[in-house]
């Protein structure tokens, strides 16, 4: 796949007029901090060379160069446009024939790397937090100060490596001043031609003007905090262990962890939410910043699972939303029954100043083939990796034929097979089979089960590099050494890995 969104670093390793030690080291030096393995011990091996103590006062690690940001990708004036004065959007542009607005943006993993902390079945989904604050912006520059309603349509999951362009349709207002609003977004790897890659619309809403004048915090229970006679929830246990969120496969990272306190009292839910230090700096560009407004709801009432124990609910339709105070960095939290199983909304700042209401937010169960449809890159729309269960019956193996397991973790396999004459072994390598002076095996079993199961053990360096390398090392060896001996040459050489290759949704 091509993008441009991953730093490369290339370094040359000869210059003219520099070809010695002294160049070499250079080089080695350059990749290293390019983010290169390099094996220094060798490098300096019969030089002298020795380590030496770093110095005992900190490292004061300022710098002074200016950070990348949206606000500095182009000047969108010149191309006609003027600036959406928004973290997520970059230019804007009024429709004359039709009074709408056009709002543009540019997301990816790299230009917002907090948005990577909202994962679901393995994919990082925009919630749909993040639709209501553009819708919100919308309107502000159009001149209604309420969303009457906003439903999600198809889920947007952001690519691992490149972009998705992004842009906000706004209609022109109607005979009683309403305007729909549609988001759309589409891959930009920055290599495919425009027009080759196709708009999916992820959100359609309706824009009016006439909100409410912001309610009595105090009479809605914020003004007393924490609110009196409220039982306080576990908020740790929402995160982490049995019964959490991650068993569901949602995943918020540190980026979305920000709800710090919850209660309860009867059927209301009142919560505290708080932005991390590093995202406070940018809280004032947004209306309600969408940490924040996906945290509120980060406590429902234990319904985060389906009820399969296989779906996750998340926030869906948004009903009568309104804006009242930006900037917020801590919002209190109020969360009470609706009609029609909705959720009502009402958010306060720590003075307890009303920020936003919502009349009624609906959660809906978001299933894997959801996320993966939404998440589907132009190059992959007509193919996809699709793991057939094979039935045992299919294969036949004949039941005198000689099976045999190799390998640091052949031990672990025979138990798994459950011994029995199953397989023998364990073997260390090929090499033993061969010594054993037996019956050629009609089938050696190699297992790689290296990786603990299913991620849950990170001291097996799951990911590591260096721990890839050293496998795929071993693995090359075994192949080796297996097509140099004749002995074999009727044999089959069956690879057993666990945790490889992702064979069913969310896995």
């Amino acid at each position: 796949e091509e993008h441009t969104d991953t730093p490369v670093t290339a370094v040359g390793t000869l210059r003219r007029g520099e070809g010695g030690p002294e160049r070499f080291l250079a080089s080695a030096a350059e990749a290293f901090v390019g983010g290169a393995t390099v094996d220094w011990a060798g490098v300096f091996a019969g030089t002298g060379a020795r380590r030496v103590d770093l110095p005992t006062y900190a490292f004061q690690e300022q710098h002074y160069w200016i950070e990348p940001s949206l606000d500095r990708q182009g000047d969108v004036a010149s191309a006609g446009l003027s600036s959406a004065d928004h973290p997520l959007l970059g230019a804007a542009v009024t429709l004359p024939e039709t009074g709408g607005h056009l709002f543009t943006g540019r997301l990816s993993l790299r230009s917002h790397p907090w948005l990577a902390d909202h994962v679901l079945y393995g994919s990082a989904l925009l919630p749909s937090s993040v639709f209501v604050e553009l819708a919100l912006r919308a309107g502000d520059a159009v001149g209604c100060d309420r969303l009457e309603e906003l439903t999600p349509q198809t889920p947007l999951t952001l690519p691992e490596g490149g972009a998705v362009q992004l842009q906000l349709a706004v209609s022109g207002p109607d005979s009683s001043g309403r305007r729909t609003l549609s988001v759309y977004s589409r891959h930009d790897d920055g290599a495919s031609e425009a027009s080759d890659v196709s708009w999916t619309c992820h959100a359609r809403g309706v824009l009016t003007s006439g909100a409410p004048a912001a309610p009595d915090a105090a009479a809605q229970g914020l003004g007393q905090w924490p609110p009196a006679d409220a039982d306080p929830i576990d908020v740790a246990a929402l995160y982490e262990g049995s019964g959490s969120e991650e068993d569901s496969g949602l995943v918020h990272g540190p980026a979305f962890r920000t709800l710090r306190q919850a209660w309860r009292r009867g059927e209301e839910i009142f919560a505290e939410v708080s932005l991390p230090e590093e995202q406070r700096a940018d809280a004032g560009r947004y209306g309600v910043h969408p940490v924040l407004l996906d945290a509120a709801f980060h406590v429902r009432d234990g319904r985060t699972l389906g009820a399969d124990g296989t779906q996750v609910v998340l926030p869906h339709v948004w009903n009568g939303v309104s804006l009242y105070a930006t900037g917020a960095s801590t919002l209190r939290v109020r969360l009470s029954p609706a009609a029609a199983d909705g959720i009502t909304m009402l958010l306060a700042d720590e003075s307890g100043q009303v920020v936003a209401t919502a009349d009624a937010v609906t959660i809906q169960a978001v299933t894997p083939d959801d996320v993966a449809a939404g998440g589907r890159l132009p190059h992959q729309s007509l193919f996809r990796v699709e793991w057939a269960a094979l039935p045992p019956a299919s294969v036949a193996v004949a039941e005198d034929a000689r099976r045999v397991v190799v390998g640091p973790d052949a031990a672990e396999l025979l138990s798994l097979l459950g011994g029995a004459g199953a397989a023998e072994g364990p073997y260390a390598g090929l090499s033993d089979v061969v010594a054993s002076d037996e019956t050629v095996p009609a089938y050696v079993l190699l297992p790689f089960f290296s990786a603990p199961r299913n991620g849950t053990d990170a001291g097996a360096s799951v990911g590591d590099p260096a721990e890839v390398r050293s496998v795929s090392r071993r693995a090359l060896g075994v192949l080796q050494e297996w097509l140099g001996e004749e002995r074999f040459a009727g044999s089959r050489l069956v690879v057993v890995t666990r945790g490889a290759v992702s064979a069913v949704p969310g896995e």
